[in-house]
């Protein structure tokens, strides 16, 4: 009989053997050879073997994968799933290496590979497993602001890992902590009064992680209320202590409607909580505060038979959404929308709505372009990038970290104007961004070479076309470019035109 044929009897001889020395001298036998009979029986000797040196030996020895994964399944010895760890060097590895770590137990070995190993995907498997608090702590607060991204998903990990009340508070406070490890710590805070200061904190990210974790309706209350409530509501602060008063004590919701004393953006995020026809009709009837009033007749109607597109400022007032945002760069923000009311919603963004930074230091930004966002039955929150340009040229671009609460545009005549002409024009942002500096900063051509191009600013990112379309533009807008300081620079611009349209354009205007 030759040996393949024989390989199911073989197989099952193999499958009731118990002696470990006849088993390991059968996988070292059967490994060396390359032919899929040997495979096999080497694979079932594996399959039986307890021997855990001689299996971790195989598993990271040996040439083949499905040896390899056979043998580490059968590790159960923490020093043995250790030495595959730390051993197995093929390339192919990480997966052995993944599945051996998933098998250890033991708080040393684990801490040892979350600290040291050479690989980012098995240190954080080993954080993923780790409990010794200490390690976690000092993974985590090691991470900072100029960490390397490797660093940063390892401080992040070890820090969603720490459940240490006195460690979890000293990561969040620490200002020099990378701020993303600060919110993976915050996610594991039970502590109430520990909460109730997070959510005192200015910080959205940590603000609304501490609301979902609070239990105490009096304490959401005063948060609904809010510390600054006219500035927080346009931002959405409030309305998130608003949902979870209503999950917790709708009652308390009532009453914050009732309350004439605090700001309306707040009264009104209660009314739309409200299931109360008598309450609602009183409100409607006899509140002081005409948009008060208005919310309350609005949550009462019956859904509108056309949804018509309403301006986003005007749905804020009159508490029909809430929203939050924050920066994404020079080229937009980012704005999140909740839908208060019961029936879907069409959200106008025109032209020259005015996003104001909280950070004194980061600039303005103005949306240049008439958007739209539909909130439909489906969809009660949701979030949408807004195509913007920024209104203050020497200030900071704003960071993600940066809020902004919406307002009207600045009482400016030429802004206005330019908004009126962009909101309609599929324009290119550097065009864009030229001919609002054009207006807000009365930006000669030079000084638009404050915004570079790229990560490293390796040059400038307005060039010669894009300041001549931006002239073209605010001209077109009827706004006197004559009597802005870019007109000291039209001969710069000129001279980096190339011929055709643009540049025809330009030495036609300014001919005497």
């Amino acid at each position: 009989m030759e040996e393949e044929d024989a390989v199911p009897i073989l197989k099952k001889a193999i499958e009731r053997l118990d002696d470990q020395a006849a088993l390991t001298e059968i996988i070292k036998k059967y490994s060396v050879l390359h032919s899929s009979f040997a495979m096999e029986l080497c694979l079932a000797a594996v399959r039986k073997s307890t021997d855990q040196k001689t299996l971790a030996g195989f598993a990271i020895n040996s040439l083949h994968t499905e040896i390899h994964e056979a043998a580490v399944s059968r590790l159960d010895d923490q020093n043995s799933l250790a030495e595959v760890v730390q051993k197995y060097r093929w390339i192919s590895g990480e997966g052995i290496r993944l599945a051996a770590l998933e098998k250890i137990t033991d708080q040393k070995l684990l801490s040892g590979f979350a600290r040291d190993d050479r690989d980012k995907s098995i240190r954080l498997a080993a954080i993923r497993k780790s409990t010794d608090q200490d390690l976690l702590f000092n993974l985590a607060k090691s991470v900072r602001y100029d960490s390397d991204e490797k660093d940063r998903e390892i401080g992040v990990a070890a820090a969603g890992r720490l459940t240490d009340k006195k460690l979890l508070a000293e990561i969040i406070w620490n200002e020099g902590v990378h701020w993303p490890v600060q919110v993976a710590a915050a996610k594991n805070v039970t502590d109430q009064a520990l909460l109730e200061r997070l959510a005192e904190e200015e910080a959205d990210d940590v603000y609304k992680i501490a609301v979902a974790r609070i239990t105490d309706a009096q304490v959401l209350l005063r948060l609904a209320k809010g510390k600054d409530a006219p500035a927080k509501i346009n931002v959405g602060y409030d309305g998130e202590a608003m949902e979870r008063l209503d999950q917790l004590a709708p009652e308390l919701v009532a009453g914050l409607a009732r309350d004439a004393d605090i700001a309306a953006g707040i009264r009104m995020n209660a009314i739309w909580k409200l299931t109360d026809k008598k309450l609602l009709e009183e409100l409607a009837g006899s509140a002081p505060d005409a948009a008060v009033r208005k919310c309350a007749a609005a949550k009462l109607s019956a859904p509108p038979a056309k949804t018509e597109p309403e301006n986003i400022l005007d749905l804020i007032k009159e508490g029909k959404i809430w929203v939050e945002s924050r920066g994404s760069g020079i080229e937009n923000v980012w704005v999140l929308f909740k839908r208060m009311t019961p029936y879907p919603l069409e959200v106008a963004i025109p032209a020259g709505t005015y996003f104001v930074c909280a950070n004194s230091e980061a600039q303005n930004m103005v949306a240049t372009f008439n958007d739209r966002v539909s909130l439909t039955e489906d969809v009660r929150r949701l979030l949408h990038f807004v195509p913007v340009a920024c209104a203050n040229m020497w200030k900071d671009i704003p960071k993600g970290k940066d809020r902004f609460t919406l307002a009207p545009l600045p009482d400016d005549g030429d802004f206005k104007k330019l908004m009126a002409a962009l909101g309609g024009k599929h324009v290119r942002f550097e065009p864009r961004q030229a001919a609002v500096w054009i207006v807000t900063d009365d930006s000669d051509y030079w000084g638009f070479g404050r915004l570079r191009r790229g990560v490293n600013g390796v040059g400038r990112a307005i060039e010669g076309a894009d300041a001549a379309e931006a002239m073209r533009i605010c001209a077109g807008a009827g706004i006197d470019i004559k009597n802005k300081r870019i007109w000291g620079t039209r001969n710069d611009i000129l001279n980096e035109l190339e011929d055709g349209e643009l540049k025809n354009w330009l030495e036609d205007f300014v001919k005497p």
